[in-house]
């Protein structure tokens, strides 16, 4: 999932429309995914963001427009703690 996060930063911050697919497909596997991957989206991906960097939390919520209802619900939840 680090992977995962660090494409996102390193190509989809630049690219829109990449940006948008890439949230659709972490939000297809949060909702669609088996119970291991929702939690591998929720406490590796999303959390990656959410503690990570500045840069990485600004780029979540600077997306927050592209996150489905499941993503974006994990989003705020970990901004909560």
């Amino acid at each position: 999932m680090g992977d995962l996060g660090r494409f996102y930063m390193a190509r989809a911050t630049l690219d829109p429309e990449l940006a948008a697919r890439y949230w659709r497909a972490v939000e297809v596997l949060a909702t669609d995914g088996d119970a291991l991957v929702e939690n591998a989206v929720a406490a590796s991906l999303i959390e990656w963001f959410a503690c990570g960097e500045p840069s990485e939390q600004e780029a979540l919520w600077a997306a927050a427009g592209d996150l489905g209802p499941r993503t974006l619900a994990i989003a705020r939840y970990l901004d909560d703690l």
